[in-house]
């Protein structure tokens, strides 16, 4: 019927594209901005409509993409301390390169928990001096997304170069690959909100 249903009310169109509440006073218009946003204007706030990298449910999709891959990260380190507790040598001959690049991974994906539950902790905790400007110990906070860009990149470049000859398992690749796109996931997260860097603040 050429209405449109806003804010859980209808609005009926007046002309000029512009709309009025059917049971009310106010107005609104759809508008586009620079850059292509796009607006509803009213006679009070003008929300803007989001992206979809914007939303909450996506990046609740990407930070739990880089959760499970971090948390299978410690099986890299506890397999490794079982076998020398128990003196048991690899089933198979595996390069040291790619040894160095699944050490690599696991450590970058479990730097990128330790940035995670540190913000978590921070955005919990008193923020009352952050009125003043971010402090030191936060801005500091905010290089460890650069350590885990620059492992992940030497364990992506390790990987790389000794995928061929290392004598690697599939469930070992599959894993290595997996840490890696779980890195990458957060490492879009933290560029996205720009969390990654000292001068971002």
């Amino acid at each position: 019927d050429g209405t449109v249903r806003f804010r859980g009310e209808r609005w009926r169109p007046i002309g000029d594209g512009l709309y009025q509440q059917v049971d009310g006073e106010e107005r609104l218009s759809f508008r586009t901005g620079t850059g292509g946003r796009r607006y509803v204007i009213t006679d009070g706030p003008s929300p803007e409509l989001l992206g979809v990298t914007d939303t909450l449910p996506a990046n609740l999709a990407v930070l739990l993409v880089f959760l499970v891959a971090a948390l299978t990260a410690l099986a890299v380190p506890v397999a490794g301390a079982w076998r020398r507790i128990r003196r048991q040598a690899p089933k198979r001959s595996v390069a040291g390169a790619w040894r160095l690049a699944r050490s690599l991974a696991a450590g970058a994906a479990l730097l990128g928990l330790v940035f995670l539950g540190s913000i978590l902790v921070t955005l919990l905790g008193d923020t009352g001096d952050y009125i003043y400007g971010a402090p030191l110990g936060f801005r500091l906070l905010l290089t460890l997304p650069l350590l885990v860009l620059a492992v992940a990149v030497a364990a992506a470049a390790g990987t790389v170069v000794s995928w061929r000859g290392s004598g690697a398992s599939i469930a070992s690749r599959i894993h290595q690959v997996w840490l890696l796109t779980g890195t990458a996931a957060l490492v879009w997260f933290v560029w996205q909100w720009n969390l990654i860097g000292w001068w971002s603040v």
